[in-house]
């Protein structure tokens, strides 16, 4: 990875590709910065950031291919917010 994190969720993408997403970085502090592994270049490239940092959330690949991350602590409260990340764009919709 590029950037060091704890507390974040790491998915593998219908693609292959691994999808990380928020945490904690080297200095605890909260993450917006999503990153995607692509392993047949064995190389990190950072996509588009989440609408605000998040960590210690649950994040799972739909059957559609796009990745549904819920909950988690946002901006210091526990969140139940829900959003939809589509790696074919890259985007994320709440």
């Amino acid at each position: 990875m590029r950037q060091e994190r704890i507390g974040h969720t790491v998915t593998l993408l219908k693609d292959g590709r691994v999808l990380a997403v928020g945490g904690l970085g080297k200095k605890l502090q909260p993450l917006s910065s999503v990153e995607i592994y692509d392993p047949v270049r064995d190389r990190w490239a950072s996509t588009v950031p989440l609408p605000d940092v998040r960590f210690s959330h649950s994040a799972t690949l739909l059957p559609d291919g796009r990745v549904l991350v819920v909950g988690g602590i946002v901006h210091g409260a526990i969140s139940r917010s829900v959003l939809i990340f589509d790696p074919r764009k890259p985007a994320w919709r709440a």
